[in-house]
């Protein structure tokens, strides 16, 4: 009991200095954010702040704030870790629900973060399926829930851009950290993602971002953020990858764990939306001063069409 006791107070000393673990004052959240963001001197720690959001669910009665002459309504609940979604032609929408792979805990700071991955909700099994979800009548809410592939290997992004009879496929991009959401621009046609930059350089760093997606660029990591701004902790270092890292369009807050992104090209909304992108921010743990959870607007149409190639 004794030594069940040690362990635990332990672990909640060490949570805790973790937790408390900053060197400098963060910037505003709104440095982080636009064409040009602030982007400090990198700060390196030997324990980096953590601060995460546990996840829980909607109380009863309640819902998420939302913007004057909007509503928030719940599509679908109770689903297992769901991380991905991709809307059919027919309005159904699949969502991945998944997890990593089960791994070893390797040292002192993998046992520490596997103890944040569960205290925020995500030490589940992954359920390596996507669902169907159907909106029956219009209302917002799916009536019906159908699996429609089961038994994957901790499944993630769906798309149609692939040739199904031969399987042909080809490298768009790369040097894109983690782009967890991608949709195409309405007017031009044009990819854009947004990324979940990388951590333990600071509360101000790397901002995430979106950016449009150029055939054959080259966004930087893991050599280098934001354009040529070389990352030091990696090693052996490529200047000549780096000389042609391109600059993102548009910054997105630092640690905001930005994970979703749609253009609106509906009509329901006033015309200042239509063509620009609704952007989901899940929150992140690499910052002393907690920053996005929420759904952001950042630019309307005409702006977000102002790079195309």
């Amino acid at each position: 009991m004794a030594k069940g006791f040690t362990r635990t107070l332990l672990a909640g000393a060490a949570l805790v200095a973790l937790t408390s673990c900053s060197s400098a004052m963060p910037l505003p959240p709104q440095a982080g954010y636009g064409p040009n963001p602030q982007l400090p001197p990198p700060q390196s720690s030997l324990i980096p702040t953590v601060n995460i959001a546990p996840a829980r669910a909607w109380p009863a009665g309640r819902v998420p704030v939302a913007q004057r002459g909007f509503a928030v309504a719940a599509f679908a609940r109770d689903l297992t870790h769901p991380r991905w979604l991709y809307t059919l032609p027919n309005g159904d929408v699949l969502v991945a629900e998944t997890n990593a792979p089960d791994k070893p805990v390797q040292g002192i700071k993998g046992w520490i973060m596997k103890m944040v991955i569960d205290r925020a909700g995500a030490g589940v099994p992954s359920p390596n399926r996507i669902t169907l979800l159907r909106d029956t009548n219009g209302d917002g809410v799916a009536e019906t829930r159908t699996v429609f592939l089961q038994g994957l290997f901790s499944p993630f992004g769906m798309a149609n851009e692939v040739d199904r009879a031969s399987g042909t496929k080809r490298l768009f991009a790369s040097g894109l950290r983690n782009p967890n959401g991608m949709d195409w621009e309405p007017q031009t046609g044009v990819l854009w993602t947004v990324v979940n930059e990388r951590d333990e350089i600071g509360d101000d760093l790397v901002p995430d971002y979106m950016t449009s997606v150029r055939d054959g660029g080259f966004y930087g990591w893991p050599y280098s953020y934001y354009g040529r701004i070389v990352d030091d902790r990696i090693k052996p270092q490529r200047p000549d990858v780096v000389a042609r890292a391109l600059v993102p369009d548009y910054a997105l807050g630092s640690h905001t764990g930005t994970l979703g992104l749609a253009f609106y090209n509906g009509t329901a909304l006033p015309n200042r939306y239509r063509g620009g992108a609704f952007i989901g921010q899940h929150g992140s743990w690499n910052r002393s001063v907690p920053n996005g959870y929420k759904v952001i607007f950042p630019m309307e149409g005409p702006a977000a069409r102002r790079k195309t190639c």
